[in-house]
């Protein structure tokens, strides 16, 4: 795999969101074209055979005169749409290429220092890395339905061209409808987008089908229930859905008082959130985003390659370790452990590494820390270390430096 100092193989859904925008167009475009060319084209069609008088034949061409006017005007507003999605995709990529040739200009450092962040020197890739973490924490909050806090952070930031808020504002009003027991705008978005759904071999319009079942039941509404599954579960009851209809079915012998496991849990309210959680993840399908937020893939990825089996455990957590902080830990548990090839000595003090520029001391207890922890802690102390852990007193003559083999 080619080097990657910039960060630019995360950026994948930075430029095909604009590029699928302009798919999104092309094919309005033509829908629409094709529609009014169909209209326009059966009518001149009736009017050759000499259908109507005069009054009807002006009357009808004055009709699709309005019509092609109308047309013309949708294809200007998706002209005004394509030319701005192709301005932000060329700037992005613009944007992306400086960032590419600043990490070519100012290679990592080789210092160990985690102080020193990649590409120290380039003041546009210490820019660009400020308004990536910007953009990924407004893009999270954006997921989590917090559009109000994104939209002021990318204001403040000012991210407009880098953030696409669209399909998060467009889909707002659809979860909080979801999240009030209606599916009604949910399906009307599931019947837009059938096409792309059906390619996704998405099931959501069937589960919300299976939830409004479940909440007619629920109602006791059972003559409505069983003409509701006629209409709209009968069609769908094929290959692994014939089961889930089934169950949902025997709902109208158990009622919604039922204990008996799985029935119980088809009538549990908690089901709607998880009809929440599925609509937030097809729109992220629809529109080219990352089942993850970028946040949390990053975080992911970094806690990765920082934990170790000793994480987490007391003595040994440690206060500058992101795995072992409360709450990042709680997302670290159900990640792999990291594997290297040479172990590192992290001091539980400063967190800073142990190495020949910092070698470790070790105190007449068995402890082990950072020279520069040690030193830091006797000028504070009048010449005199505290163990953190044991809370014993030492000189630093009583300390001994280890060697690391």
């Amino acid at each position: 795999m080619p080097r990657d100092d910039g960060g630019n193989f995360v950026e994948n859904a930075l430029v095909k969101i604009p590029v699928e925008n302009l798919g999104r167009i092309a094919k309005s475009q033509q829908k629409a074209v094709v529609k009014e060319l169909e209209i326009v084209s059966s009518a001149l069609s009736d009017l050759r055979k000499g259908r109507g008088g005069k009054e009807v034949a002006l009357a009808e061409i004055t009709r699709l005169v309005g019509r092609i006017q109308g047309l013309k005007r949708k294809l200007a507003a998706l002209d005004g749409e394509e030319e701005e999605s192709v301005r932000s995709a060329e700037w992005r990529l613009e944007q992306l290429k400086q960032n590419e040739d600043s990490a070519a200009a100012f290679p990592p450092p080789s210092s160990s220092d985690p102080r020193e962040g990649p590409n120290a020197g380039s003041s546009f890739a210490a820019k660009w890395g400020r308004q990536r973490l910007d953009r990924a924490i407004a893009e999270h909050l954006a997921r989590e339905g917090l559009l109000g806090t994104a939209q002021e952070m990318v204001a403040q930031s000012s991210l407009e061209r880098l953030v696409d808020l669209q399909p998060f504002l467009a889909s707002h009003p659809i979860i909080e409808a979801l999240s009030v027991g209606d599916c009604a705008l949910a399906l009307k978005w599931c019947h837009t987008n059938r096409p792309k759904l059906k390619k996704l071999k998405s099931c959501l319009e069937f589960n919300l089908r299976l939830q409004e079942f479940v909440e007619l039941v629920r109602g006791e509404k059972l003559e409505e229930a069983i003409a509701y599954a006629r209409k709209h579960l009968a069609p769908l009851a094929r290959g692994p859905s014939l089961l889930s209809v089934k169950r949902h079915m025997a709902l109208l012998v158990l009622r919604k008082d039922t204990e008996m496991q799985p029935y119980k849990h088809l009538l549990d309210q908690e089901r709607w959130l998880d009809l929440v959680r599925q609509f937030r993840k097809e729109v992220c399908l629809l529109n080219s985003l990352p089942a993850q937020s970028l946040l949390s893939l990053s975080l992911c990825a970094g806690l990765t390659c920082l934990k170790s089996t000793k994480c987490q455990e007391e003595p040994n957590a440690s206060s500058a370790c992101p795995v072992c902080h409360p709450l990042l830990g709680q997302l670290a548990t159900a990640l792999p452990f990291a594997h290297h090839m040479h172990s590192s000595l992290v001091c539980h003090i400063s967190g800073l590494l142990m190495d020949e520029n910092n070698p470790p001391m070790v105190l007449p207890n068995g402890q082990v820390y950072s020279t520069q922890a040690m030193l830091d802690l006797a000028a504070a102390n009048m010449g005199r270390v505290v163990c953190p852990r044991t809370k014993e007193e030492f000189g630093l003559e009583e300390l001994r430096k280890a060697f690391i083999s």
